[in-house]
């Protein structure tokens, strides 16, 4: 078996094959983050691992979106930890509305990645590998820029250094999220922030793929926990101040580990240039391009994705 999930008969293979595989390996838990909250995490263990792989999630995201992506890596020997980020799924939330998504400070998802990376994932199978995913590939940066040392290569795939703001400048996206934020509306929704017809349209969805995206929108309406829909005003503004972090002088420049960036050619919700400027100031930073591709490389179809996957593990592994 190589790990591969075909298009066709998706659900069928996803529920009959891919899901009793990954409930036999799976294992759940909770970490304490530095604040004291407790975040919740899934770690599959592969049957004769040669190392692990830990999955950053993106915005909005849950556990549950990288099944298939966790099946693959498991046929391939690595040991899968994938932590939900605060704010998401079943770790600890902010707010009582399940569809909102907030933070008060973007730090915040690096300090816990970082407690998780410590408590959990160091005593994982070496070699380690990072993957990351959009929001996620933000928080895997800036963990490297920090100091951590864990990993020994890293994928960020459509990184949100800096996120599409909709035509408007970044000047005014700012000023509208410190308004609202300085009138007490930090923790409400953004208001350009409608049902997202993403979840229901494949049309106007991310992926190109439409059983993947069939097959995870009925992943998302299972469960209150995944439908998280809207970012809140304080999270937009940090989600627009992260690339001058990201991108301060010396702080990529700090990062020596393989770092692979992959950029969408069709990716509408984050901006290509600065990952590029990122990519060019890392020591060991490259930039790939799926030129097929939009924002949900991991739901494209089979033509794009298995190639894509097959060049993930020839990162890790090189020969």
């Amino acid at each position: 078996m190589d790990g591969l999930v075909r298009e066709q008969h998706y659900a069928a293979e996803m529920d009959g094959t891919v899901l009793p595989y990954l409930h036999a390996r799976r294992q759940e838990g909770r970490f304490t983050c530095p604040d004291g909250r407790e975040l919740y995490y899934v770690h599959y263990r592969a049957d004769r691992a040669r190392g692990s792989v830990t999955i950053l999630h993106g915005f909005t995201e849950c556990a549950e979106k990288y099944r298939e992506l966790a099946y693959f890596f498991l046929h391939a020997g690595l040991d899968v930890y994938i932590p939900e980020q605060r704010g998401h799924g079943r770790s600890f939330r902010y707010v009582a509305d399940v569809r909102l998504t907030h933070i008060e400070h973007f730090s915040e998802y690096v300090a816990d990645f970082t407690a998780f990376a410590e408590q959990v994932v160091a005593a994982g199978t070496a070699p380690q590998f990072l993957f990351s995913h959009s929001m996620g590939g933000a928080v895997a940066i800036r963990y490297l820029e920090q100091g951590g040392r864990l990993f020994d290569r890293a994928v960020l795939s459509c990184p949100m250094i800096a996120p599409s703001r909709g035509g408007l400048p970044l000047w005014l996206a700012k000023a509208i999220c410190r308004g609202a934020i300085a009138l007490g509306g930090g923790r409400r929704q953004l208001f350009a922030s409608r049902p997202n017809q993403r979840d229901k349209v494949f049309s106007r969805s991310n992926d190109t793929s439409r059983a993947r995206f069939a097959y995870y929108r009925r992943v998302r309406q299972e469960d209150p926990a995944f439908q998280n829909r809207h970012p809140t005003y304080r999270w937009t503004l940090e989600s627009l101040t992260v690339a001058d972090a990201i991108l301060q002088p010396g702080a990529p420049e700090q990062v020596h580990i393989p770092v692979r960036i992959y950029t969408a050619g069709q990716d509408a919700m984050v901006l290509p240039r600065p990952q590029a400027v990122l990519a060019a100031r890392l020591p060991a930073g490259e930039q790939c391009f799926v030129p097929e591709a939009r924002h949900e490389i991991l739901y494209s179809t089979d033509d794009v994705l298995h190639p894509y996957l097959a060049g993930l593990l020839h990162f890790y592994f090189p020969q």
